[in-house]
């Protein structure tokens, strides 16, 4: 997976679909061997983040890694700064299970609702 604050490259920017496009090619490759998908995931840092823009791109961007750790069979290692709710919103609808979360900084209503869901 690509991680949120890295946008595919080693410049600190937000993520967009664009730059998932290689993964596909990735995953044909190597995910006999891989463990899981990640590390992805959200970052609304206001620094990272600071418009609806951005949050749209990663959130685009997020939804097709989901896609493919589907196709996968893969796990997600997910990534969430300040942007809890929305990551367990889009995990919800998207009827993943079994995720692993670092970074999550939401509250403990969050933490309850993302261990119920799976």
């Amino acid at each position: 997976g690509i991680n949120a604050e890295y946008g595919g490259t080693l410049d600190k920017r937000p993520l967009t679909l664009e730059d998932t496009a290689s993964l596909p090619d990735w995953l044909e490759k190597y995910a006999s061997s891989a463990v899981c998908l990640g590390e992805c995931g959200l970052d609304f840092s206001k620094w990272l983040c600071p418009t609806s823009i951005e949050r749209d791109m990663q959130r685009a961007a997020i939804v097709k890694q989901i896609e493919l750790s589907k196709k996968y069979d893969l796990p997600l290692n997910l990534h969430s700064r300040s942007a809890g709710k929305p990551l367990l919103e889009i995990l919800r609808q998207n009827h993943v299970k079994g995720a692993l979360l670092h970074a999550f900084d939401g509250g403990k209503k969050a933490i309850k609702q993302g261990v119920e869901d799976g």
